[in-house]
């Protein structure tokens, strides 16, 4: 059996029937929120407010989406030592994503 790949492209004779499923992924807004980070040479601890602009199978897909990226975003600005949480405020599913910068960067900060 001759097997074509092409990068860019799905040849349907290739994929498994169990596969042929085609997976719609749904954009959304997610406004987070965050507690008791400690922030690296500052004193006290810190809290933000973020919104990211992701796709996901669902919500919850969505959620866990943000979360990641927005601990990849933090890793090097944030002691070890500290607990913080973060939770989800909003979340609202787009139609598209218009003019939003996706997937969002940045803190808008608050001493706690």
């Amino acid at each position: 059996m001759e097997m074509v790949f092409q990068i860019g492209k799905i040849n349907m004779r290739d994929l498994n029937p169990a596969h042929k499923e085609v997976i719609i992924m749904k954009k959304y807004r997610i406004l987070v929120c965050g507690e008791g980070f400690q922030i690296k040479g500052e004193s006290g601890k810190s809290g933000f407010y973020t919104t990211r602009y992701v796709e996901g199978q669902d919500d919850k897909d969505a959620t866990q989406i943000t979360l990641d990226l927005i601990k990849i975003e933090l890793s090097n600005n944030i002691e070890r030592t500290s607990s913080p949480k973060m939770f989800v405020k909003e979340i609202v599913e787009l139609e598209s994503f218009e003019d939003a910068k996706v997937p969002g960067s940045g803190f808008s900060w608050f001493p706690e």
